[in-house]
Order: structure tokens, then sequence, then C-alpha cells
């Protein structure tokens, strides 16, 4: 049903966060492509939407749904074909999403979204990718979110951000606090 696929807490978070770090909507979810191919000096890449992990194939059955339509999905293969972050040094990609954290075999190494955006086709990778291994609740995302935001921007480390997060989404009463993979070094800070 449509009420399944809506993240009411997604929104809220997107709202703060354009409070907080001051950024910009991508509101057409099919130039997320256009985008990533050019992006300009990108800090901070959030994409809080649907993740889905759907049959054996862990390479291609992982995917972003962007919308409620479902032709309007993205796999890794097209986030690394796409991406070009050149002009992103120290980027921060977090995929607030289900289960998009997991890696998959691929017929030459280990695939998946962080592979994707820590290593994409060109140019340099993110320095910092964070994404659930497993589904989330909607409000706990949220929180884990908004709260390692404001404790980065706060200047505490990498480590004590995730600390702080973890902490905010475990006070909601379910184990989407311990969902958070994160790659980056643990002592990286935000620099504006």
């Amino acid at each position: 049903s449509s009420d399944r696929k809506k993240l009411p807490a997604a929104k809220e978070e997107v709202d703060a966060l354009m409070e907080l770090i001051k950024g910009s909507v991508i509101e057409d979810p099919t130039d997320l492509k256009n985008f990533l191919r050019k992006p300009g000096n990108l800090g901070v890449l959030h994409i809080a939407c649907h993740g889905i992990a759907a049959g054996t194939n862990q390479t291609f059955g992982y995917h972003l749904e962007l919308s409620d339509v479902p032709e309007v999905k993205i796999n890794s293969f097209q986030i690394s074909a796409a991406a070009n972050f050149i002009d992103c040094p120290g980027l921060l990609v977090f995929l607030n999403s289900c289960q998009v954290g997991q890696t998959g075999a691929t017929f030459q190494n280990i695939g998946g979204f962080a592979e994707a955006f820590l290593k994409p086709g060109r140019g340099p990778g993110a320095a910092i990718f964070i994404a659930p291994l497993w589904s989330v609740g909607d409000q706990p995302a949220a929180d884990f979110s908004l709260k390692f935001y404001e404790s980065l921007k706060s200047g505490d480390h990498l480590i004590t951000a995730v600390t702080k997060a973890r902490k905010a989404a475990q006070d909601a009463g379910d184990v989407t606090w311990l969902a958070y993979s994160v790659y980056g070094n643990p002592d990286a800070r935000y620099e504006r």
C-alpha cells in the first residue's frame, strides 16, 4: 500500500538537515544520476529513502527506491558509473535507507553501495560512508542522522558523532541504533 511507502520522519529529517547544514534538495529523484556526474564542490550527500534487498543476487538486488514509482530506483553499479567526485575532497555520503550498507560479491570484487561511493568509476571516492546493514525504523533512523550531523557540526570527531547518534536512535527502543555501518577515519572532523 502507499501508506507503507511513506516515510514521514524522513521528510522531517531532510527539512531539519537543510536548516542544520544549509544544503539543497534534489526535487526530482530521476535527476540523481545527472547530479552525481557533476556535483560540483560537494561536502555532504545525504539520501533518505527506502532501500530494498531483493532476491539472491546481492549486487543487483540492493537498490534505493527514490520515489513511490517502482521504476525510479538506482543500484550500486549505476552509482559507480555516474559518480564523479573529483571536486569533492572529504565527501561524506550518508544513505539513510534500509539494508543498503550490505555488500555483495561481483565478478571482480566486493560490490554494493559502500564500494560504489568509496571507489567510484571516476575520481576519488567518499572519505566517509554511512548506511544501515538491515531494515531500520523511520523515526529512529531520522534521530540517528540528526544527532550525527549536530554532533559532527559541533566539532566532535566522527567516532564521537556516531556514538551520540547511536544513543539517540537507541532511545527510540528498537535495534536501529546497531544497524549503521560507518566507513571513515574515526578522528575525522567536520570542516566548513
